[in-house]
């Protein structure tokens, strides 16, 4: 039996996406994919040369010559997703054998066809060739031939050359097949409700790729107060010894505001995309958690493991960690007067409890 919905949780970096992943984890009716206790990402999609870039470079100005890369570029990426076992992203062909390079190729002969002639595209490099240049010569004495470049021969890659000239319905169906194949991967013979998907689509590619899903897919988006992410970022993730990270932002507060004024996604066109403030789920709980069952056609009940995975009490230590100390709230001070509209208005002021603080890791719950 098919999973009823398929669900992306999904954010901005460092947004607190792997919260609510942790609440769903607590319904019994809802499976994280391929893995409950270990960090995977559905990077398929969004992956350079993936569905979201054939469907955008197919469906906007579209020719001849620019589709045949777009296609065996496609074909390239996901094959090496596919061979490779990445273990937290890809490494289809140790969890699924050949089965998602058969949905890669019925996908590519749907909407495209093979082509003998390969473009410029394909051109790897050129150098030159003793042999073709005397050749040239040879033709030019002997047949008045005339050559714009002698000796230069051409390098091309080993992909195939395609052409791919669907009508936006024909392209948006077969997508809509490949994700629903892709899903249908996962299902392993579970009759659960609800599968989630880590990470499968980015925020600001929500409304464009909402013709590459069927209906049953739904999206829940996670971001977080613009202060506390940039303190995160700059002082505490790139710091921590035993899970240090590079820094992600810009460390000039001026600059970060603009990108990430850029970056978020206030509003969704899409019906199914839904918007969750991290702090919502620890500051106003069970309104939260309600208007998800909602969305998800989640009943309370179901919520068998509540506060096992995800408790508020807990995660309230990763709020307002601007204020840990002063200067870090000087810091900050300009992000509020430069983009007031996006910060979380908190019910109160609160100092969070610096040794309690935490972040999700693929082995549990680790101290940052």
């Amino acid at each position: 039996m098919k999973s009823k919905i398929n669900v992306a949780v999904t954010g901005y970096f460092g947004t607190g996406s792997s919260a609510v992943v942790d609440l769903l984890k607590e319904y019994g009716n809802v499976r994280v994919v391929p893995f409950d206790n270990q960090s995977y990402e559905h990077n398929v999609l969004y992956h350079h040369g993936g569905l979201y870039d054939v469907c955008t470079l197919l469906s906007r100005g579209n020719t001849l010559y620019t589709s045949d890369k777009v296609i065996s570029t496609f074909i390239t990426e996901m094959k090496r997703l596919n061979d490779y076992n990445y273990v937290w992203f890809g490494s289809y062909q140790k969890m699924f054998g050949n089965k998602f390079m058969d949905l890669v190729d019925e996908f590519v002969e749907s909407i495209a066809e093979k082509r003998e002639d390969k473009t410029t595209n394909h051109i790897v490099k050129a150098r030159f060739s003793i042999l073709k240049a005397a050749a040239q010569v040879v033709l030019r004495i002997t047949q008045k031939r005339r050559f714009s470049n002698y000796g230069v021969k051409y390098i091309y890659d080993n992909e195939n050359a395609y052409c791919a000239l669907p009508s936006e319905e024909k392209l948006y169906a077969a997508a809509r097949k490949f994700t629903s194949g892709y899903f249908s991967l996962f299902d392993n013979g579970m009759e659960n409700d609800v599968k989630i998907f880590d990470h499968i689509i980015w925020p600001g590619q929500i409304d464009d790729f909402q013709q590459c899903f069927e209906d049953n897919f739904k999206m829940i988006i996670v971001d977080r107060d613009p202060r506390d992410l940039y303190v995160l970022d700059q002082h505490i993730w790139s710091n921590n010894t035993f899970r240090k990270s590079k820094i992600h932002f810009p460390t000039d507060t001026v600059a970060f505001s603009k990108e990430w004024k850029n970056t978020l996604v206030s509003k969704f066109e899409n019906p199914n995309a839904m918007r969750v403030h991290f702090e919502d789920l620890v500051y106003h709980y069970e309104d939260t958690v309600k208007n998800i069952e909602t969305f998800l056609g989640l009943k309370k009940e179901q919520h068998i493991h509540a506060k096992e995975h995800f408790n508020p009490k807990d995660s309230i230590e990763n709020t307002q960690v601007f204020r840990v100390n002063k200067e870090w709230e000087k810091e900050v001070k300009s992000i509020a007067e430069l983009i007031p509209e996006l910060l979380y208005e908190f019910p109160y002021d609160r100092k969070p409890e610096r040794d309690k603080m935490f972040a999700d890791d693929s082995m549990g719950k680790v101290k940052i």
